[in-house]
């Protein structure tokens, strides 16, 4: 068992370990607050480590997190909306075409792991190709989300 940041534990299976990590705030806004933590391990006699990411953005007025749910109207229709940008924007990243369709599906576990940037919503896809083309990440205009989030939440969001 290890100690990451922010106080998080890790059960570790046996013949694994855990090799790094780190964690940053990537966004101090007037109204949000967002941060990513990397979390590195390593099997045994794998070829390589692995990577997980995780994310979480604070409304810094109320102190509570923005989820998905709590970005939407209509958490389906915010799904849909931003499974038909990742199907624009990841081919024109390092990815091309070399990705698994179903992490772009419109389902929450796919686009969980998110950032809120004054451009939009960056959105942390991870290793959706072969594990040489690393972590992937798209970056969706709010203005491509205007009509599904909460009223006044773009003010939040993109501050």
């Amino acid at each position: 068992m290890g100690v990451l940041a922010g106080g998080w534990i890790a059960q570790l299976v046996p013949g694994t370990s855990l090799i790094g990590g780190e964690s940053a705030v990537v966004r101090i806004g007037a109204h949000v607050l967002s941060g990513e933590l990397v979390v590195i391990v390593y099997t045994q006699g794998a070829a390589h480590p692995n990577n997980f990411y995780r994310t979480h953005v604070t409304n810094v007025d109320t102190g509570r997190p923005i989820t998905l749910t709590t970005l939407f109207t209509d958490t389906r229709r915010g799904l849909e909306a931003l499974s038909a940008q990742a199907a624009l924007l990841v081919p024109k990243t390092r990815a091309g075409a070399d990705y698994r369709m179903e992490a772009i599906a419109p389902e929450e576990r796919n686009f969980e792991n998110w950032l809120a940037t004054p451009e939009g919503m960056r959105i942390v896809l991870g290793e959706i190709g072969p594990h040489a083309l690393g972590k992937i990440e798209i970056t969706v205009p709010w203005s491509e989300l205007d009509s599904v989030l909460r009223p006044g939440m773009r003010e939040v969001v993109g501050s």
